[in-house]
């Protein structure tokens, strides 16, 4: 799974501390997951990686190697369920459209 997050991240050209405050975590948790030191993963932290990245959990956890869209109908309940802060998604990813424009 390291190696997917890994990639998207780097893909995406972000730093470990630009999704610090989106996903809850420090910087240093970030790092251990990407580095694949952290055998506990929270289904919640999938679920806000898959949402930022725009991807499913199943391709984050390396179940799949086909990288599907999250299914967009279930983005708003899975915000509302998880609490999920818009306002720092929105920044991150428009910080990684800007990225991908800049290219």
């Amino acid at each position: 799974m390291n190696t997917r997050l890994l990639k998207l991240r780097q893909e995406a050209e972000l730093q470990q501390n630009d999704y610090v405050s989106y996903l809850g975590i420090i910087q240093r948790t970030i790092s251990n997951v990407e580095r694949d030191c952290c055998k506990n993963y929270n289904f919640e932290l999938l679920v806000k990686y898959a949402i930022l990245y725009d991807t499913t959990i199943e391709y984050i956890m390396g179940l799949t190697d086909i990288d599907e869209e999250f299914p967009k109908d279930k983005i708003n309940e899975i915000i509302l369920k998880y609490h999920i802060d818009i306002t720092c998604l929105k920044k991150i990813q428009n910080k990684i459209r800007l990225n991908k424009n800049s290219m």
